[in-house]
């Protein structure tokens, strides 16, 4: 199962691990990916606009990657692999206006399977 971009929209994340260990089968795999905690911390974008013209503001939470390790741990998971990406080329030729945080770490993916 997978999951992406909602964990930062939850206050806790016990919760969410919770859910896909009673989702998941006996050894069973969640891939989570979400914003890279840096890259919240300098200042995600949480607005957007209505189709009406509305402006609209989503809640973000941050949560370390101690945090996850944690509520994972506490709900049966292993953490069997992680990523990080940053804001590279690739990235800049999609979003030019990103270039004064060339470098900065912009997403993670976790890897986890369930014990048991």
């Amino acid at each position: 199962m997978s999951v992406g971009l909602a964990d930062e929209h939850l206050p806790d994340l016990v919760p969410l691990y919770q859910e896909a260990a009673r989702l998941a089968r006996p050894e069973g795999y969640l891939v989570l990916v979400g914003y890279h905690p840096f890259f919240q911390l300098s200042g995600v974008p949480t607005t957007f606009e209505r189709s009406t013209g509305e402006r609209a503001t989503i809640e973000g939470y941050v949560h370390l990657f101690s945090e996850h390790v944690q509520a994972a741990n506490g709900c049966g998971w292993l953490l069997r692999e992680m990523q990080e990406s940053l804001i590279d080329e690739a990235w800049l030729e999609r979003r030019p206006r990103s270039e004064p945080h060339k470098g900065w770490p912009v997403s993670f993916a976790f890897l986890w399977q369930k014990l048991h």
